[in-house]
C-alpha cells in the first residue's frame, strides 16, 4: 500500500495536481512521512528526486537551495520546486544571485500551458517591476502562453502593453515581431496575414469582426471604440 501511495504522489508531482499525500496517509492509518533530517550524512546533491519534498528548506545554506531548485525544475519535480521557489523568494540573501523574477519564471517554464504557467509568470513580472527588471521580456513569454492558449483579448491587452509600454527595451520590439510572426498574426515582410481556414478567431488574420491592425509608425494607436470593438495593433505594418 506504502508503495502504490508513493507512486500515486510521485504521478501528481510530476502533473501538479497538488494532492496532499500525507492527509491520506493518517486518513487510512498509515505514518505520515516526515522531513528528513539534517545530518554530516544528508548529501543534497545525492538526495533522490523523490525524496527532494521532503527536505527541510530552512535548513539548506542558499548555495544548496539555489543548486536543490534547479535539480527540481530541471527534473519537474513540482512540489519541491514550488517550496524551493517560495523559500527563495523569502530570503533577502539569494536576491543579487537569483532575483525573484527569475524564479517565478523558471517555475512558469516547466508548468507548459497550465493555468500555473500563467500565475507564475505573472508573478515574475511583478517582481522584475519591484527592481528594475526584464518586465518587457516577461510579457512576451506571457504572450507565448496566451497564443498557446487562443486567449485573445489576453492577447490584445498584452501587446499594447508591450508596445506603449516596454517597446524602447533592449530587444523587447524584435521579439514581439517574431512573436507575431511566428503564431500568423502577420507575414515576415510586416503585412497583415489572412486567417486560414479552422484556424482560431483573432489568430493570422481578421476574424470577420472589426478588429484593426495597426503600427507604432501609423499615427497614435487605435483606442477602444464605443461599440465595444477589439483593436490590435502590431509593428512592422503600414
Amino acid at each position: 500500500m506504502l508503495g502504490t501511495i508513493k507512486n500515486l504522489e510521485l504521478q501528481a508531482d510530476a502533473n501538479g495536481w497538488g494532492i496532499d499525500f500525507n492527509k491520506l496517509r493518517t486518513e487510512i492509518g498509515l505514518p505520515a512521512e516526515e522531513k528528513l533530517a539534517f545530518d554530516e550524512k544528508l548529501d543534497i546533491h545525492t538526495v533522490p528526486l523523490a525524496r527532494m519534498h521532503r527536505l527541510d528548506l530552512t535548513k539548506l545554506s542558499d548555495e544548496d537551495l539555489i543548486w536543490g531548485f534547479r535539480r527540481s525544475t530541471s527534473f519537474r519535480v513540482l512540489g519541491a520546486a514550488e517550496a524551493m521557489a517560495e523559500e527563495l523568494a523569502g530570503r533577502e540573501s539569494c536576491a543579487s544571485t537569483f532575483p525573484d523574477f527569475q524564479v517565478y519564471a523558471s517555475l512558469s517554464m516547466i508548468y507548459g500551458e497550465n493555468y500555473k504557467s500563467i500565475e507564475y509568470i505573472v508573478k515574475a513580472q511583478e517582481a522584475a517591476a519591484k527592481v528594475n527588471g526584464p518586465v518587457g521580456h516577461l510579457l512576451l513569454a506571457e504572450l507565448n502562453l496566451r497564443f498557446m492558449r487562443s486567449e485573445i483579448q489576453e492577447i490584445e491587452r498584452l501587446v499594447q502593453t508591450i508596445q506603449t509600454q516596454h517597446m524602447n527595451d533592449p530587444g523587447v520590439s524584435e521579439a514581439l515581431f517574431q512573436t507575431l510572426v511566428r503564431y500568423g498574426v502577420i507575414s515576415p515582410d510586416g503585412m497583415p496575414m489572412m486567417p486560414q481556414q479552422g484556424a482560431a478567431p483573432g489568430m493570422g488574420g481578421n476574424d470577420g469582426g472589426d478588429s484593426e491592425l495597426w503600427t507604432p509608425d501609423g499615427g497614435e494607436p487605435p483606442q477602444q471604440g464605443g461599440d465595444g470593438e477589439s483593436k490590435l495593433w502590431v509593428p512592422g505594418m503600414d
